[in-house]
């Protein structure tokens, strides 16, 4: 059962890293420091899927080594989705895209008003997949311990 558990969350992680490198590029710079501007989808995308791959190694490897590994890329994944919240959140807080508009023009307003409407929904996106993400790395580490003591029980040092 731990085992697939240890599948499930790997693959969960796996794919929201995926999500988070495939629907990061399509954000657009709106101010300084804001997440596409920093590079977060492609640091946020590759931590997660590394912690998934420990997570699914420790699950079907179960050593010391491979449970504290796993444990520790989760924790640092738990990180990296905290850090991916807040910057998410400030760009949903900050999200404009009227400045691309010069002048008073009326269709570029309204095309404006929906480019900031998908973008304010990719955003809302990220943050839902994150806190899962979040969820996810947590329960893994919860695993990996667990893991950890069933193999050090068996296995004494």
């Amino acid at each position: 059962m731990q085992m697939c558990a240890a599948a499930v969350l790997g693959v969960l992680q796996i794919v929201v890293g995926v999500v988070c490198l495939v629907l990061g590029p399509s954000r657009t710079h709106t101010r300084p420091g804001d997440v596409a501007s920093l590079w977060a989808a492609y640091w946020l995308g590759a931590v997660f899927a590394a912690a998934g791959v420990f997570t699914i190694v420790s699950g079907s490897c179960r050593t010391v080594c491979l449970s504290r590994c796993s444990a520790l890329g989760n924790l640092l994944g738990a990180l990296f989705s905290i850090t991916g919240l807040v910057l998410y959140s400030l760009d949903l807080a900050h999200v404009s895209l009227s400045w691309m508009c010069k002048g008073d023009s009326a269709p570029c307003m309204t095309l404006a008003a929906i480019a900031q409407k998908v973008l304010t929904w990719v955003d809302v996106c990220l943050l839902l997949l994150l806190l899962l993400q979040l969820c996810v790395n947590i329960s893994a580490v919860v695993l990996s311990l667990s893991l950890r003591e069933k193999v050090f029980l068996k296995y004494p040092v």
